[in-house]
């Protein structure tokens, strides 16, 4: 059991600190149909958290705490941004046109699915992986 805290919300601003573990991706899929519900923006849950569950994963994953993400509703769309203190981007993993690869496709899903998708580095601090979505 962890001791992290809750999502915090602010209007149109939701963080949640994550732990470095497999419980990650559930509290982050969790807060987000939790925002986006009470944004009324239900039409975008299934894509977000998708993204939000790769996202978070591959932070669990490759990254090294702190980890946590930030969800925030624009005038015309919604941006996920999950951050870790590892400055590189997230590696692809296996050859993802291989059929036996057992990784390396949640980055291409996610470009498939967001409308615009990058990576910010945080000069001392890591980097946040980024994922928008219209509204």
């Amino acid at each position: 059991m962890s001791d992290e805290a809750g999502p915090e919300a602010d209007g149109d601003l939701v963080r949640v600190d994550l732990p470095a573990d497999s419980e990650a991706p559930g509290r982050a899929r969790r807060a987000t149909r939790e925002a986006l519900d009470g944004w009324q923006l239900s039409a975008l849950v299934d894509s977000v958290v998708l993204v939000v569950s790769e996202l978070v994963t591959n932070s669990v994953r490759y990254g090294r705490p702190p980890l946590h993400m930030v969800l925030t509703r624009r005038s015309q769309s919604v941006r996920v941004d999950v951050h870790d203190a590892v400055p590189a981007a997230p590696p692809l993993g296996d050859d993802p046109t291989s059929v036996d690869a057992e990784s390396g496709r949640g980055l291409l899903i996610v470009t498939a699915v967001a409308d615009s998708v990058g990576v910010e580095r945080v000069p001392g601090d890591g980097k946040h992986v980024f994922a928008s979505f219209r509204t």
